[in-house]
């Protein structure tokens, strides 16, 4: 005789089937119909050599290389704008450049400028103690550009360019 009742193992099976078919099918969705295209896209701008997009920790994390480029500032902009209008908020975007030690120790010295005035708002000052820091450097082809929301950091020597994207997170105000 048959036994009747409730198969467990059959309801688990399809439980667990049911998880890796929609697993799979948001990987493929994600893979092809959202990082493909937008790294397709970003490509097809010529101030990006390449681009990478990997998740980490729940945030897509895209690693694009700028080519040297006349304004850093404006390419940034544009780069983060067709992001954001394709993933949304939840992501970061980690610059490279060919960076060398020279480019790395002028930066580093003007460093403490940029994050003071990223916090309070005394841009004035930044430019001024940057211009002479960098002057004393003897780094004479260098732009720093300000937006709303970022510090654009652009510093050349021969054929290696450094390119920084700082937050202003102190000038926001309420109301």
């Amino acid at each position: 005789m048959a036994k009747k009742g409730f198969r467990w193992e059959f309801v688990a099976l399809s439980a667990v089937l049911t998880l890796v078919i929609l697993s799979l099918g948001y990987t493929l969705y994600d893979k092809v119909g959202v990082k493909n295209p937008l790294e397709r896209s970003l490509m097809s701008d010529d101030a990006i050599k390449s681009v990478t997009v990997k998740r980490d920790r729940g945030v897509d994390v895209l690693e694009i290389e700028f080519d040297n480029v006349e304004d850093f500032a404006t390419s940034y902009a544009a780069v983060e704008e067709t992001v954001r209008e394709r993933l949304g908020e939840s992501y970061r975007i980690d610059v490279k450049d060919t960076r060398n030690e020279f480019l790395e120790d002028s930066y580093l010295s003007i460093h403490y400028y940029l994050e003071e005035a990223s916090v309070r708002g005394n841009f004035g000052d930044m430019i001024e103690s940057c211009q002479t820091r960098l002057s004393e450097k003897g780094l004479g082809n260098f732009k720093i550009v300000l937006d709303e929301s970022h510090i654009y950091v652009q510093m050349v020597d021969g054929e290696n360019y450094l390119y920084a994207v700082l937050g202003r997170t102190g000038t926001k105000t309420g109301g």
